[in-house]
């Protein structure tokens, strides 16, 4: 009997002490509409040694021929952007290559076990490096970088293969540059000028003021909430224990050092040494920077 087109098969078997001796994974791909329609046999082939298929999402709009290179169970390939190009955050699938040489294939190397470095080595990539600046001035949209390379909603929980982390940084964009406009607005225009004049107990200026104190109190608690739920996340990836204030580090942290906590995370989930930081990437990175698959 026929196997339908979208149908996933498993790899074929394997002879012991064969030259293939490797061990294959197979990825159900969903064709669109117009791929289902000209699909007349199974996606995969029984009787034909099929290469790994893998899903990628593309970093940013990639032209038909671009290389960039990936990170597939902890090792590096190379992969070539298909016919027609991609748009920023789209999945396509493609087959690995067979004879890729991964010693010339770069690689993200995050650390697991321990963190990369301390909370305070904020200075080790130097004082005007790009994620340093973020992380003082806008600590969220680092954050939404991070998590962006974690393949992390906006709420800090692992998404599906078929959906883009693309908007999470794209959301804490948009959410800070509204928060820094709000209070300079408040700041600058009505609180100074309100609270400026004779009449030290005008109404009007003790309501904007109580309204841009719970603004920024909703604001910190949200950063917070978000760092500590990224960073027990990324302990939980990279098996790294806590090794203070046990059961409450990841708060701790947050509570305390917030900047120096979201600069540390962008330090572990990506290899500066290598990989230039990037102010306004959705990753933080250049797009030839490795994906975690």
């Amino acid at each position: 009997m026929g196997l339908p087109d979208d149908s996933y098969v498993p790899p074929p078997p394997h002879t012991a002490g064969s030259a293939e001796d490797v061990q294959i994974e197979a990825v159900a791909v969903v064709p669109t509409a117009e791929e289902y329609d000209a699909l007349s046999v199974p996606l995969l082939d029984r009787n034909a040694t099929e290469p790994d298929l893998v899903e990628v999402m593309s970093p940013a709009a990639l032209p038909e021929g671009y290389t960039f290179d990936i990170i597939v169970n902890h090792k590096p390939f190379t992969i070539t952007v298909p016919t027609g190009g991609v748009e920023e955050g789209q999945i396509f699938s493609l087959s690995l290559p067979s004879n890729n040489d991964s010693s010339s294939a770069a690689s993200m190397n995050i650390p697991r076990g321990a963190w990369r470095d301390g909370v305070c080595s904020c200075c080790r990539h130097g004082c005007c490096h790009a994620s340093l600046c973020i992380a003082l001035f806008c600590p969220l949209l680092l954050l939404g970088q991070v998590m962006t390379r974690l393949r992390l909603d906006w709420l800090g929980n692992p998404m599906s293969r078929r959906r883009t982390t693309s908007k999470t940084f794209q959301t804490y964009f948009v959410w800070t540059v509204v928060y820094l406009t709000v209070e300079y607005f408040f700041q600058r225009v009505l609180i100074h000028r309100l609270l400026d004049n004779d009449n030290k107990n005008d109404a009007m200026a003790t309501i904007f003021y109580a309204f841009e104190q719970t603004l920024r109190l909703i604001w910190v608690l949200f950063s917070i909430v978000m760092v500590t739920k990224v960073r027990g996340h990324v302990r939980a990836a990279y098996h790294i224990p806590e090794h203070g204030c046990r059961g409450c580090e990841d708060c701790c942290c947050a509570v305390w050092c917030t900047c120096c906590t979201v600069a540390q995370l962008s330090r572990h989930t990506a290899d500066y040494d290598t990989y230039n930081s990037q102010c306004c990437t959705a990753t933080g990175l250049p797009d030839r920077a490795p994906s975690n698959v």
